[in-house]
C-alpha cells in the first residue's frame, strides 16, 4: 500500500491550484487529503495532559485508467465526438465508488486541459469520483498501454483497471474492460471493471 506522503505528491505543475478550480472540486481535493489519513488514539490518563495521539495510516491506491471517446462518449457517428454520455457517467460513478479509485485521463482529451479542467468538464455531466491525474504523453510510436505503464513505474497503486474502446495495452491487456465504440460504458461493464480493481497487484506495470 501507498502512504499518504505518495499518495498526494506531484509533479511541479501537475496539480490544480486552489483558486482554479469550483468549490466542489476543492472539497473533493480536502476530503481525498483527510479521507483514513488522522484518527485519535490512546490518550494519557493525566487529564492536564490529554493530547490526542495522531496516527499516519497507509491509504488503498486504486486507479481507473479512463478513456473518454468511446468510453463516456459513445461514438454513435464517425465525424462527431465530444459528447459525453450521462448514462455512462452514471456506470463509471458505480465503479469508482465501488472500488474505492480514482480516475487518471488516458484519453487525447487530456491534452491541453489540466487535471482541474478534465474534473469540472466530467462534473458537469454527473460525474461524482476524482481525478487524480492524467497519463504522461508517450515518445512518437508510444501507444496508449506505453503511456499507463509509464504513469505506473512512477506510482504505487493496489489495483487499476483500464477502460477503454481499443486493445493498444500490451503487457497490461488482462487489465483492460473494452467497451464497444457506439454504446460506451454499460451497467455490465461494472462488475468486471470492479473485480480487476480489486485483484490484488504486486511489482511494477509488467504484472
Amino acid at each position: 500500500m501507498a502512504n499518504i506522503s505518495t499518495l498526494r505528491r506531484r509533479s511541479p505543475g501537475r496539480g490544480p491550484r486552489p483558486h482554479d478550480v469550483s468549490p466542489r472540486t476543492r472539497t473533493l481535493y480536502a476530503e481525498r487529503e483527510l479521507r483514513g489519513i488522522i484518527r485519535r488514539g490512546k490518550e494519557p490518563s493525566d487529564a492536564a495532559h490529554r493530547v490526542p495521539e495522531v496516527i499516519v495510516e497507509e491509504v488503498t491506491r486504486r486507479i481507473v485508467f479512463l478513456d473518454i471517446d468511446g468510453v463516456v462518449a459513445p461514438i454513435r457517428q464517425w465525424d462527431r465526438y465530444g459528447d459525453l454520455d450521462p448514462a455512462c457517467i452514471q456506470v463509471l460513478n458505480e465503479i469508482v465508488a465501488r472500488g474505492r479509485a480514482d480516475v487518471v485521463v488516458s484519453s487525447t482529451w487530456r491534452h491541453g486541459k489540466t487535471v482541474a479542467e478534465l474534473q469540472e468538464m466530467l462534473e458537469a455531466e454527473g460525474f461524482t469520483g476524482f481525478v487524480l491525474d492524467k497519463t504522461p504523453t508517450g515518445a512518437p510510436g508510444a501507444d496508449r498501454g506505453d503511456e499507463i505503464a509509464a504513469w505506473l513505474t512512477e506510482h504505487a497503486v493496489d489495483g487499476y483497471v483500464i477502460i477503454d474502446d481499443h486493445r493498444d495495452m500490451g503487457e497490461l491487456r488482462h487489465q483492460l474492460i473494452q467497451t464497444h465504440s457506439a454504446r460506451g460504458l454499460q451497467p455490465a461493464d461494472a462488475p468486471l471493471a470492479i473485480a480487476i480493481l480489486m485483484r490484488p497487484t504486486t511489482g511494477g506495470p509488467s504484472r
